[in-house]
């Protein structure tokens, strides 16, 4: 796997329910834009689904794709029971693979151990997330690709990035495919330093396409004028999870741009700044 595989953003109605049509709908508006595959993760609001919803989410994603390009499922939690329970469904319900998240403040031996009990319980490839304040040493993730029969992909996003990035590549070498994380914001540092995709939000797939393609034919220059467009956008201070849903509603993919409660609502400045930037590039 390797490539653009954004993030999918959760469609949900005014009463907080799941829209499947427009989750249908934006499988569909993502394959069309040219991604290679498709995540879920925290940007896509996991972490408010119930169990239930977690399979129901992924079993319409799969089938709405048909194999066309791959699923990958976070399937961390806080417990190593729990982390093997989601993973186990989530191989079940047909995705491709899984991504996990550690619990935080974990020793590398613990962690160690954490994701060699879910490596032993599927049979798909796991994706390590390294974010935050579960970060996970560079020398654990060359030990856990070399010791296990799965884990072979590392998503980062633990600051100071891309210098983590460049990091894991050099450490882990080709036994662990580095994709970059963070919304996409450090793409070509990252792409400089060898990672072989990016997990961004589905704001600007058309973009992210673009620019991965204009890298891979070697044209640096015309992939950083193509970044740079965007950069007042990536700045205005909206987080990325709002900004997702109103350019969705605005592509005729969501219906709504309603996050499951509780959220803080973003200021309208941010709003007003977001769009101002946002319709210069229409």
């Amino acid at each position: 796997m390797e490539g653009l595989f954004p993030i999918i953003s959760m469609p949900f109605d005014k009463k907080g329910n799941i829209d499947l049509e427009d989750l249908e709908a934006e499988v569909e508006y993502g394959i069309s834009k040219g991604i290679d595959g498709i995540g879920v993760a925290f940007g896509s609001e996991i972490n408010k689904l119930t169990d239930e919803e977690r399979q129901i989410v992924t079993r319409t994603i799969v089938n709405q794709n048909r194999g066309r390009v791959p699923v990958v499922i976070n399937t961390g939690a806080s417990s190593t029971v729990v982390s093997v329970l989601y993973s186990k469904l989530a191989q079940e319900d047909g995705a491709d693979g899984i991504m996990c998240l550690p619990p935080p403040s974990l020793s590398g031996e613990i962690i160690i151990k954490y994701f060699l009990e879910i490596d032993s319980n599927v049979n798909i490839p796991i994706f390590i997330q390294d974010a935050g304040p579960c970060s996970i040493p560079e020398t654990v993730g060359k030990e856990l690709s070399e010791s296990s029969r799965n884990i072979s992909y590392a998503k980062i996003e633990t600051s100071p990035l891309p210098d983590t990035v460049q990091k894991w590549i050099e450490i882990c070498g080709d036994s662990v495919s580095v994709f970059g994380g963070a919304s996409g914001v450090y793409l070509l540092e990252e792409l400089m330093y060898g990672s072989k995709g990016t997990m961004p939000h589905f704001a600007f797939i058309p973009m992210f396409r673009k620019v991965l393609d204009l890298f891979k034919s070697n044209d640096l220059m015309g992939a950083q004028v193509e970044f740079e467009r965007y950069k007042s956008v990536f700045n205005c201070g909206l987080p990325q999870i709002f900004m997702t849903k109103e350019i969705l509603k605005r592509a005729g993919v969501f219906k709504s741009v309603d996050l499951r409660e509780p959220v803080n609502p973003p200021a309208p400045e941010l709003w007003k700044d977001f769009v101002r930037n946002y319709e210069l590039l229409e």
